[in-house]
């Protein structure tokens, strides 16, 4: 067990993925038990992603009680302690991530999780390098995942220099990669390059609707630029799509506070 680092729980909502493979003894008195193990591990993911964490915690540690070396019921079983949040069970989480990657650390997904969950620590730089060694490697299905996943994270330290050559690399791979446009528009307005910013938001914009978190960057993005039309039509988007939102209550505020000037 690694020593208590107290360390509060920031999820980064970048990948969420059960390979399905189960490492396994391979001895045929066992193989009951192993398929019980992958049958409870897939639950398990199912139940976190439902949202039933206590379920899903139940499910990976029956998982892990019937083969110990099923290294996706360890990283499912991180991934829900983690979720948690409290300082026990984020050490035990590191655990549980770092035996998934001892039982298969060839597995990239495997590593992007924990990368992930390294970036969620606050531990930037080892998530990094976790980032870019799964983005390198052929075996992995998503590159530009795994680009973005570096490229958010170098936003946190913050290394907007890094930060933009990782995300770039993303929509090299794929142009229209939602998550690395948005996270491009967002990155150019922190560095006060609003006409990019504009830029790469109206590319993903150009794919669909944009959630609320999106609409709003494109208000700040417009008022930057003093487009007031602009700021008005996201703004007006954003309350009627998503009136319950916390980005509907910003521009209440900021309506309110315009109101009053």
């Amino acid at each position: 067990m690694k020593n208590n680092k107290n360390r509060i729980l920031l999820l980064l909502g970048i990948m969420l993925g059960v390979s399905g493979c189960v490492s396994s003894s391979g001895v045929d008195e066992n193989a009951a038990d192993i398929e019980a193990s992958r049958y409870n591990t897939q639950a398990a993911a199912e139940y976190y992603r439902q949202g039933s964490i206590e379920t899903a915690l139940e499910k990976a540690e029956k998982a892990i009680d019937q083969d110990d070396e099923n290294a996706d019921a360890w990283m499912i079983y991180g991934m829900i302690l983690a979720s948690r949040g409290n300082p026990e069970d984020i050490d035990n989480a590191e655990d549980a991530y770092e035996e998934a990657v001892s039982l298969r650390p060839e597995d990239p997904s495997i590593r992007n999780n924990y990368g992930s969950f390294l970036c969620g620590q606050g531990e930037y730089r080892d998530a990094i390098e976790e980032f870019i060694s799964v983005a390198k490697d052929r075996r992995y299905h998503k590159p530009e995942a795994a680009w973005t996943n570096a490229g958010t994270c170098a936003m946190r330290i913050p290394d907007y220099i890094n930060a933009e050559e990782y995300l770039r690399s993303a929509l090299e791979i794929n142009r229209e990669y939602a998550p690395a446009l948005w996270q491009m528009a967002q990155l150019m307005l922190e560095r006060d390059k609003a006409l990019p910013a504009r830029a790469f938001l109206q590319r993903l914009e150009a794919m669909g609707q944009l959630p609320a978190e999106a609409l709003w960057l494109g208000v700040q993005i417009e008022k930057n630029l003093n487009d007031q039309a602009a700021a008005q039509r996201y703004a007006d988007i954003l309350l009627r799509d998503y009136p319950e939102s916390r980005e509907a209550v910003m521009v209440l505020e900021m309506r309110e506070a315009e109101g009053n000037d």
